[in-house]
């Protein structure tokens, strides 16, 4: 039904179905009076933020992120010994994983536990990494750092174990990997995680 409103001193004619038609309702003065930003006049798939918070939601696939920003976080924690053991180099505990897109990195913090050995030796700790699942103690790559060394022919040395790994993709895969200890001197290592169990922090970031 027709009719007349009056906004702001003027009269405007409704059409039939009772709306109403204003030309300039898409100026700067109107989305001021009606309290909207500039973020009302924005297409949904071109949206410019600059500035305040997100709280809460979840961000979807295909988001790009600025160099050096974390894409996820994981943290997890490993409760399985290591064992006794005389290699240079063994992997064990859960095998994690991470798929990683070309030119993608990942950090793993591998920290605490305690390695138990024997010394005249060098102790180490490390990770085992594969691109293929790991279904060997030894298999794809132990890398690993010197976190102790004895002279001494003494047994029943304990050190705390901390590692740092980075990883880059040069192309997509899925990096399986999980905590290695060793020595060099063919003596006991023990990497011991059921007092007080192993951290591994996983961040994949551009």
């Amino acid at each position: 039904m027709a009719g007349e409103i009056q906004i702001g001193g003027t009269t405007f004619a409704t059409e039939s179905g009772g709306t109403v038609t204003v030309a300039n309702v898409n100026s700067a003065t109107n989305r001021t009076n009606l309290g909207l930003g500039s973020i009302a006049t924005q297409a949904a798939d071109s949206v410019s933020i600059s500035g305040g918070n997100i709280t809460g939601g979840t961000i979807g696939s295909g988001v790009t992120f600025p160099a050096g920003h974390p894409h996820t976080i994981k943290v997890y924690e490993e409760t399985t010994s290591s064992g006794n053991t005389t290699s240079t180099g063994i992997g064990f505990g859960t095998v994690r994983s991470v798929s990683l897109s070309a030119g993608e990195n990942v950090l793993i913090i591998i920290s605490g536990g305690h390695i138990n050995y024997n010394g005249a030796a060098q102790c180490y700790a490390g990770i085992q990494y594969d691109t293929s699942t790991l279904t060997t103690n030894t298999q794809g790559t132990i890398s690993y750092n010197i976190v102790d060394a004895e002279s001494s022919t003494s047994v029943n040395y304990s050190v705390f174990a901390h590692y740092e790994f980075i990883y880059t993709a040069g192309s997509g895969l899925t990096l399986y990997y999980r905590p290695a200890v060793g020595n060099n001197n063919g003596r006991t290592s023990n990497w011991e995680a059921t007092t007080d169990s192993i951290k591994i922090t996983e961040i994949r970031f551009l």
